[in-house]
């Protein structure tokens, strides 16, 4: 619940008061055990620190994002979190990683039949 109201903060513009929905959330799963849970919470705050501007806190909680989703088999998460780690690349120039990023993403949307996040990753 606290992560879908960070996120409704985030879908607002809202992003400063989406933080302290995402940091609970993300305390709360890692309390009970619940790595996928994390693994969407990490994703939610890295949209919201490159959004912000911090943009290393943003490619921490996008990479802790999809080590958690490689983990637990998750691969839409696994294309979530890499296609966030490809934005923020483009945004710090990193332009050679990032494009690495969003043709992994792309693979595994491909590959999980997630047209929406194959998009995304190719838009970027």
């Amino acid at each position: 619940m606290l992560v879908s109201l960070g996120v409704a903060y985030e879908d607002w513009w809202r992003f400063a008061e989406a933080l302290p929905h995402l940091l609970d959330a993300l305390q709360i799963r890692r309390a009970i055990g619940d790595q996928p849970g994390a693994g969407a919470a990490m994703a939610a705050l890295g949209a919201v620190y490159r959004e912000l501007g911090r943009l290393d806190e943003a490619l921490h909680h996008y990479e802790a994002a999809r080590q958690i989703a490689v983990e637990v088999g998750d691969r839409w998460g696994e294309g979530i979190a890499l296609t966030g780690l490809g934005a923020t690349g483009c945004d710090l120039g990193e332009y050679t990683t990032a494009a690495a990023y969003l043709r992994r993403s792309a693979a595994i949307s491909r590959e999980i039949g997630d047209g929406w996040v194959e998009g995304l990753a190719k838009l970027l």
